[in-house]
């Protein structure tokens, strides 16, 4: 990387782009933390009222639909750290 490069790249950018292990290990346990606990608190809150069909009536598609926003997250956050391209 040259001087100019490192000028115009963000701090978030230049932090995540040095590589260190204790990053993935921090990236690894956040993810499965917001994952997990979403899926967790998705299953206590409306576990009895989602039925077995999805489309069955309008809170089991909201909770189908949440499930899903995780693969955007993935997508954005490695678009963010530069990854991925857009």
């Amino acid at each position: 990387m040259s001087y100019t490069a490192a000028q115009t790249e963000s701090g978030w950018r230049r932090f995540w782009n040095q590589g260190r292990w204790w990053k993935a290990v921090l990236a690894a346990v956040l993810y499965l933390g917001v994952c997990l606990g979403a899926g967790l608190m998705i299953g206590l809150l409306w576990a009895e009222d989602v039925g077995r069909n999805v489309l069955d009536d309008p809170l089991t598609v909201v909770v189908a639909v949440a499930g899903g926003h995780r693969q955007h997250a993935d997508l954005g956050s490695g678009c963010q750290f530069g990854w991925l391209v857009a």
